[in-house]
């Protein structure tokens, strides 16, 4: 009878194990080593109660009482394993397509500019500082000094002035330049003096790039107190306006690719709209506006909408026939040119393919997402990509750090406990990415950002940031790498003067309890705050932009010269 047992067994386990894991098997097997009979069955009435043992088509079910029952598997039928099937590859291609737009705009934002973005963004810069000549004085300098520009159209009003010029960016003139630069350095270093090494005209030439397309740029001029047709009362009332409102508060139309020809004329008071015959390209008049969730300064807001239908035919004539436009300006210029852009991207009625452009230089953010998040949601709310809008900060200048989570007045306020804990009193409140919440303080940096730092070894150059760090390469009182901490709470770089006389002013104010006092210390330092500002000047960003295209012009020939050298070794 054992015998009779132990071969049922034996043929039994034969079955189940053939298809069981191995896990399984393992225990079964240490099951059926049990040496007496009684605890072997049960454990065995154990093990059942807790598993169910499948064979091929079939699965094993066992009660309490120990008695087993093959029931036939439930199979699924193959148009819904097919579907489950199609759910999850459609899951896993919308899980790696993020990933790589997460992955895109990370390294949009990262990518360090080459030389001719470099030259370009200092030419456009230096074509802005023409905002703050006078009128008739303008047309003159253009034809003097920028023979490449045709002059459109200019204006002014009670708050700023604007002018608009048809030209190209010239690299062939930059080229030049290099060339003749690099004959002065090739003589200096003749005596010692140079650090780079000879370049020769071969080389210089074979840095020049073909021309480039011709272009529409509408330049925005900045503050300026002592213009006459400014009224200061009505500007610094709208500057003071600075809590985010939606934009645009007024409606946009839509417009049709073919409007009347008197929309198409400068300086043309009338012009048509009509509906959207929906053969616009992204980011066109196909972007409903109430599908924006934008917020805007909503002084800023008012001027920049003010200005639009002044502009728009301008930007109708640049449609028609296909020209890119790019935008520009300097501080508050920037500003209105960012919130123009908006305006022109909900109402153009381009045909083309070619985005707008946007370059800032030292400009206040006045532009975020309503629910926050950073400055890329409001592209991607646009649908325009993320290099198409430029902002360059130099390294001293306090304009452009207004507003963000590190203007240097909310990061020390921020400092106390107690606003502290309002901040997350407001976040809890409001949500997480509210205006006055622990990251967010009022508007958000939209578009790439480019630090532009200058050092004793290297001169001039220009750092592409992320979103990352934006807080910790923006702030004026966090540490940067390479400082050195004090025990005060403040820091300190060697090598500069300015940073050596601000140390000591923050050191002279130790006395003041925690890192508040050395933090003030170091914002209202007499040196640094006249580094500030002439920092902020637009002259400042033309110079160094173009001190640091010539250093990728330098850089690269060496590079491209050393291959050779290596080709022929």
């Amino acid at each position: 009878m054992r015998l009779v047992c132990a071969a049922n067994v034996q043929a039994k386990q034969a079955r189940v194990s053939s298809s069981m894991a191995p896990a399984a098997r393992s225990s079964l097997a240490l099951l059926l080593r049990q040496p007496c009979w009684g605890k072997r069955l049960a454990a065995a009435q154990a093990y059942s109660a807790t598993h169910s043992f499948q064979t091929s088509g079939y699965q094993q079910q066992s009660d309490p009482a120990g008695r087993t029952h093959e029931q036939p598997l439930q199979q699924e039928p193959r148009e819904q394993q097919q579907a489950q099937q199609q759910q999850q590859q459609q899951q896993q291609q919308q899980q790696q397509q993020q990933q790589q737009q997460q992955q895109q705009v990370s390294t949009m934002q990262k990518q360090a500019l080459s030389w001719q973005e470099l030259h370009r963004a200092a030419q456009i810069a230096a074509w802005s500082g023409l905002c703050y000549v006078m009128p008739d004085e303008l047309q003159a300098r253009i034809q003097q000094q920028h023979a490449q520009l045709t002059l459109v159209a200019h204006g002014r009003n009670a708050f700023t002035g604007w002018f608009i010029v048809d030209g190209v960016v010239p690299h062939a003139h930059f080229c030049s330049t290099v060339r003749q630069r690099t004959a002065a350095g090739s003589r200096s270093s003749s005596n010692g003096g140079s650090r780079g090494g000879h370049i020769s005209d071969d080389d210089a030439d074979a840095c020049a790039v073909p021309g480039g397309r011709r272009e529409r740029f509408i330049f925005m001029r900045g503050v300026q107190w002592s213009a006459q047709d400014v009224d200061s009362t009505k500007l610094s009332q709208a500057l003071m306006r600075l809590w985010p409102a939606h934009f645009p508060r007024i409606q946009p139309k839509t417009r049709n690719a073919a409007t009347s020809s008197a929309a198409a004329k400068p300086g043309s008071s009338s012009s048509s709209s009509s509906s959207s015959n929906g053969k616009g390209t992204a980011g066109t008049a196909a972007v409903a506006a109430g599908a924006v969730p934008l917020v805007a300064h909503d002084g800023v807001a008012e001027l920049a909408e003010s200005m639009f239908d002044q502009l728009r035919p301008y930007f109708d004539q640049a449609d028609d026939v296909g020209m890119p436009i790019c935008f520009a300006g300097h501080s508050l210029g920037g500003s209105l040119a960012m919130l123009t852009i908006v305006q022109y991207q909900l109402q153009s009625r381009r045909r083309h393919s070619s985005c707008p452009s946007c370059y800032t230089f030292g400009s206040p953010p006045v532009l975020a997402h309503e629910q926050g998040g950073g400055g890329h949601r409001v592209l991607q709310a646009l649908r325009l990509p993320s290099d198409c809008v430029k902002n360059f900060v130099l390294e001293n200048d306090p304009v452009p750090r207004a507003l963000l989570s590190v203007d240097p007045t909310f990061e020390l306020l921020s400092s106390w406990g107690a606003v502290q804990g309002l901040l997350q009193l407001r976040q809890l409140l409001a949500g997480q990415g509210s205006p006055l919440s622990p990251g967010r303080f009022l508007f958000e940096s939209v578009g790439q950002v480019h630090l532009i730092k200058w050092t004793p070894e290297g001169g001039s150059e220009v750092v592409p940031l992320d979103s990352h760090e934006i807080e910790t390469e923006l702030s004026f009182l966090a540490p940067k790498p390479g400082e050195r901490r004090k025990a005060d709470g403040s820091s300190s770089t060697a090598g500069s003067f300015m940073d050596a006389a601000a140390t000591s002013d923050a050191g002279s104010s130790s006395s003041v309890a925690g890192g508040f006092g050395a933090a003030l210390s170091k914002l209202v330092s007499p040196l640094k705050y006249a580094q500030y500002w002439l920092d902020h000047h637009h002259g400042s960003y033309a110079q160094e932009l173009e001190a640091a295209a010539l250093r990728g012009v330098k850089q690269q020939l060496v590079g491209q010269r050393q291959q050779q050298q290596q080709q022929q070794r």
